[in-house]
């Protein structure tokens, strides 16, 4: 019998993750990529592992779906009932369905997961059938789909006869929304059809589902069609689309009482109904199979945008098979893999890598650059917002076009292209310059981050250019009229398409030549609330790139004046307007609140309405340095400390990175980790200007509001450094806070566009003074206001008013001011500070600024609550029951889900990646060993040990089978962080560096452990530059990486050390290969200028450097 015992787990030689009896091993979910390649359209698909797997797929969103929606519990439910269903009669009398759970100990089913497909097998041994089927998705082709590979083989001696029902018990009808799926689901029944296009049943509603005066046609539709290997594509009569065809008048989809009973004949004679239902989608065969012999058919299922594409597909389909896709398909993941290779003693270890940066590339984009003689953009694709079955809260986007990018959150997409120029040095400081102009006067930003859009710049010479190479008059009007509004490249070229002359030209050459007429438009979108932690991932940006580029420091900081500001509706409420009386205490409600005049004004602007202009927003967009840029950052936040001087106050609405403590904002909260930041900030800047050699006398151009905001701050905290007065905390914070919102009353519609010479010196004594008030939060306070007793620091304070007064709105005191919602509005006078339970989140960012007290901290943090005995790893907090339910949804989660206790694994990693920072290198190698997902076992993970989790289950949690399960697939910002580890353990923190003459140099200092080097000679694949793929043998006691995206570097080391420690192995010396085959060999651990330069251009294909 077949059960729980009967699962095994294991990875195949091919990286893929194999499940064993895959029904009853633990429910997970996952996704296929959502990668249509370059040029092609791609379609979201997510599964679980029970029946065969698929459970939703669709284009663009939720309001897109072929299959429906579900949520992870009820797709667990639904999937062996709504999903793919195949039905054999087997010799005329025996029904049998593969791929459902079963008891029976002659039946194995195998799961086997890959990042680029999915595949299924099922032995019957009693029956003698192999039943497998593979799905993968269409690539570069104008419409999306998802191919389903099914092969039925005969194990027996002698021949069987097959009656075969294979495909979808439901599929919608294009057109409908959730609302129609989900509120409507029978009323909108009346609304679909079913054409039949070339043979293929094509789904679809009669118009578009709105109570309108204006009726509107639905083009396009979900299809779906069938092709019998080496036979073509079947009749159009071989199709069922009439579930009662199948199923009887039983709408549960449990048996196909019809077919049961009288085979495939009773089927096709039977009359289908093709509207006023909601459709199946089935495939009707009956092969004859000879013994060993396998009957393969594809079927495909998908979207098209008309009914000339679909027929254009099926013939392309008809004529070149469609293996070839899944080949193709194959090939597009692994070349995006392929920039983090790695080849070390553990292949788990190394296909981790690929895979995270696969997971990495769906949540940030992947990066290409287009680039004329005169110009270069750079544009992401194939990013998303991460929604998925478990995730199921967030609206996701795939744009369904050519080059396609999704939506998504500035933290999320920020921190997830971090790491960017380190894999593709072209992109420069495009992602600093993106994140910083997002970046407001109050130093917040909005949440969400579109697609890049753009608009006609130079329209006479775009119009020029487009004649060139369209001749049809119509297609040329259509898309001079497309480039007057915003348009995405790839809508563009799905339009151009049809120019019979564009095919002189590669896609490439039209999508650059078309960018250089053009200009980005406004990705930022206002949204809600503003969080206090998203700034900070910009210091991060910066790190990066200036590891990479430290030789720009001057160009980027001072020098650029392509710097904006973000102009946003919303704006953050004065004190006066945001404390109320609730229930006799005092909360912060309403802190943000959309200007009406604002938004008017910002929808009265032609071009770039959500940059700040001069004149007060009435004249042109303010442009200013990246130092400016900074300056302002810095000024709000000294501005916004708590009244104790800890803590940065959450006051606009929303918390910092822990979302659930949403709750925290209302009672006045404040984080140390931003405080901490804020030191980031200003030492960074401090640094430098010395770096950079600016002069005390030498002047840098602020704009005037931001010169007084400075001034002014500059005299309170000089006041606060030198003051005894026992309350000069909340005196500080109440002038710096008046002095903050005076500024930002000022600039609420914009800038004056005045700007002020202000002295190097001035600014200078500004950041000192920054952080000497920053410091003397840990000198001139009380240790157990911040430390815990076991030595861990807190992280969020709550700040309660003690002591306040009413605001009235006339002299007599009789009118009580009210907010909106007509609470009575507060003025406090005096505050007392709680600190919250401890979350990890305080010791990371503590870490950064406090390196020298590493190991204190890290012992600290483990011998507390925070550290997992039982599992070995570190959880979010420790318990957290003594707080408040007000402090959020994290409090109404159970111990040991979600943010509330459980090993949130992005700030686990974040807390790893501090470890190596630091120089922990023994106790971070010794981390991993338990935390690292590809050491993990799967059993207790219970998914794919390649692939990331948002959390795992921590021994907090009440039921212990699920100590140390992953949920929340792949999405999370953990993989941008895995990617900076393995940056640094592999090329080191710094490379690329500017020496005491002013000459840039490369250094390689891997941090890398003796076990990681290999055991013995490896031979493996990768990409080169050109998209070749080549074999690469690697020998033992090495372990090589790609370097900068293109590089391939390999490390020997024969003695097997370590590569740090006091005894550790270091370079001896370098031999180079170039592009052109030339090889050089250089003596020492540096590389001068000309060679790093030739790395960083990627002129370098391979290193090996040499250890002793």
């Amino acid at each position: 019998m077949v059960s729980v015992e009967g699962v095994r787990y294991y990875l195949d030689g091919e990286k893929r993750f194999v499940i064993e009896n895959y029904n009853w091993a633990k429910p997970f979910s996952s996704f296929f990529p959502g990668i249509g390649g370059r040029w092609g359209v791609p379609l979201w698909a997510y599964y679980v592992n029970r029946g065969q797997c698929v459970s939703s797929i669709g284009i663009r969103d939720k309001d897109n779906a072929i299959m429906e929606f579900f949520s992870f519990n009820k797709a667990c439910q639904m999937v062996g009932n709504q999903g793919f269903r195949t039905f054999l009669r087997v010799n005329g009398d025996v029904l049998y369905e593969p791929f459902k759970q079963s008891e029976d100990g002659m039946v194995s089913q195998r799961m086997i997961v890959s990042a680029w497909d999915l595949e299924l097998d099922e032995v019957n041994r009693t029956l003698g059938l192999q039943i497998s089927v593979n799905f993968f998705p269409l690539v570069n082709l104008p419409v999306a789909g998802l191919v389903r590979r099914v092969g039925i083989r005969n194990l027996n001696g002698e021949p069987l006869r097959l009656e075969l029902l294979d495909g979808l018990p439901h599929i919608l009808a294009f057109g409908m929304t959730q609302h129609c799926i989900k509120v409507i689901a029978r009323h909108i029944e009346a609304m679909k059809k079913v054409d039949v296009i070339d043979g293929m049943p094509l789904f679809k509603l009669k118009q578009v589902p709105l109570d309108v005066p204006q009726i509107q046609e639905i083009r396009g539709g979900n299809f779906y069609f069938t092709l019998l290997e080496g036979d073509g594509s079947i009749s159009s009569d071989s199709y069922v689309v009439d579930p009662e065809s199948v199923f009887g008048v039983s709408w549960s989809f449990d048996y196909p009482w019809l077919f049961a009973e009288h085979g495939v004949g009773k089927i096709l004679a039977s009359e289908q109904m093709y509207e006023n239902k909601t459709p199946c989608a089935f495939t009707v065969l009956c092969p004859n199979v000879s013994p060993g012999k396998e009957v393969v058919f594809y079927s495909i299922v998908g979207n098209t945008s008309s009914e000339e594409k679909l027929r254009s597909f099926k013939k392309y389909v008809v004529d070149n098979g469609i293996l070839g896709k899944r080949e193709e398909n194959r090939r597009i993941i692994e070349e995006i893999e392929d920039n983090m290779f790695t080849v070390s003693s553990n292949k788990n270890f190394d296909s981790y890598c690929g895979q995270t940066f696969l997971d990495n590339v769906m949540r940030g984009g992947m990066p290409v650059v287009f680039r004329t003689q005169s110009s270069k953009n750079v544009f992401y694709l194939y990013s998303r917002k991460h929604g998925d079955l478990e995730r199921d809260y967030n609206y996701f986007v795939l744009e369904e076009t050519y080059l396609s990018q999704g939506n998504s959150h500035f933290r999320d997409v920020n921190q997830n292209r971090r790491n960017d120029v380190w894999f593709n040095p072209d992109i420069e400081d495009s992602n600093v310059i993106m994140f910083f102009n997002l970046i407001q006067t109050d130093g917040f930003n909005p949440l969400v981050v579109n697609g890049l859009t753009y608009t006609a710049r130079d329209l006479p010479a775009l119009a020029e250019w487009l004649g060139e190479i369209v001749d049809d008059k119509r297609l040329f009007d259509e898309l001079l009229a497309l480039v007057q509004k915003p348009f995405t490249p790839g809508e563009f070229m799905m339009k151009i398409e049809e120019a019979v002359s564009a095919g002189s030209l590669s896609y490439d050459e039209i999508v650059s030549a078309l960018l250089s007429f053009c200009r980005e438009n406004d990705v930022g979108e206002p949204s809600e609330g503003f969080w206090i932690d998203h700034w900070t991932y910009n210091l991060d940006l910066l790190d990066n790139f200036f590891s990479i580029f430290p030789e720009r420091l001057k160009e980027v900081l001072v020098d650029k004046r392509v710097f904006t500001f973000y102009d946003n509706p919303d704006i953050v409420m004065p004190r006066n307007k945001k404390y109320v009386m609730v229930d006799g205490k005092v909360r912060q409600y309403g802190a943000v609140k959309r200007n009406k005049d604002k938004l008017k004004l910002i929808r009265s602007r032609a071009a770039d309405p959500y940059k700040v202009r001069i004149e007060n927003g009435r004249g042109s967009v303010y442009t200013t340095n990246l130092f400016v840029k900074m300056l302002s950052l810095i000024a709000n936040k000294i501005a916004s400390l708590d009244p104790e001087g800890i803590g940065i106050e959450m006051e606009a609405d929303k918390p910092g990175w822990n979302d659930p403590l949403n709750g925290l904002p209302g009672l006045l909260a404040s984080s140390l980790s931003e405080t901490l930041e804020l030191t980031r900030a200003c030492s960074f800047l401090q640094d430098a200007i010395s770096r950079i050699g600016l002069e005390d006398y030498e002047c840098i151009p602020i704009f005037e509001e931001l010169d007084v905001f400075i001034t002014d701050l500059m005299e309170a905290i000089e006041e606060r450094l030198n003051s005894a007065d026992e309350n000069r905390r909340f005196l500080f914070w109440d002038d710096s806070h008046r002095i903050k919102e005076n500024y930002r009353e000022k600039t609420t519609f914009g800038v004056s566009g005045k700007e002020t010479e202000v002295k190097i010196s001035m600014v200078k004594d500004f950041l000192n003074k920054s952080l000497r008030l920053l410091d003397s939060i840990f000198s001139d306070t009380p240790h157990d206001k911040i430390f815990h007793k076991n030595g861990v620091c807190y992280t969020y304070f709550l700040n309660e008013v003690k002591r306040y007064e009413q605001i009235y709105l006339d002299g007599d005191k009789k009118e009580v001011a009210v907010n909106d919602t007509g609470l009575p509005l507060v003025t406090p006078l005096e505050f007392k500070q709680k600190p919250v339970s401890l979350f990890l989140e305080g010791s990371v960012h503590l870490m950064k600024v406090k390196q020298e007290l590493a190991h204190e901290i890290y012992k600290n943090v483990k011998n507390s609550k925070i550290y997992d005995e039982e599992l070995k790893m570190y959880k979010t907090s420790e318990p957290i029951t003594r707080e408040s339910f007000e402090i959020g949804r994290a409090r109404a989660y159970p111990p040991g889900w979600i943010e509330n206790e459980s090993i949130y694994l992005h700030m686990e990693y974040k807390y790893l990646l501090e470890l190596l920072k630091t120089g922990l290198y023994e106790e971070y190698y010794e981390e991993i060993r338990n935390t690292l997902i590809p050491f993990l076992k799967p059993e207790i993970y219970g998914r794919s040990i390649l692939e990331n989790s948002s959390f795992i289950v921590s021994s907090a949690f009440p039921e212990s089978e699920l100590h140390g399960r992953g949920f929340q697939p792949r999405l999370t910002g953990a993989s941008a962080e895995l990617i900076n580890m393995w940056t640094l353990i592999t090329a080191g923190e710094q490379p690329f560096f500017v020496d005491e003459t002013g000459s840039l140099r490369l250094k390689l200092e891997p941090k890398l452990p003796d076990w990681l080097f290999t055991e013995k000679e490896e031979i493996c694949m990768t990409y080169t530059n050109k998209g070749e793929k080549i074999e690469l043998t690697i020998p033992k006691n090495c372990f090589a990486f790609k370097f900068l995206g293109k590089t391939i570097v390999i490390y020997h080391n024969d003695r097997r050390k370590n590569t740090f420690g006091e005894d550790k192995a270091k370079i001896t010396h370098y031999t180079l290969k170039y592009t052109d085959g030339k090889t050089c060999r250089k003596d020492g651990n540096t590389l001068p200028e000309k060679i790093a330069n030739d790395i960083r251009k990627g002129q370098i294909t391979r290193i090996d450097a040499f250890l002793h």
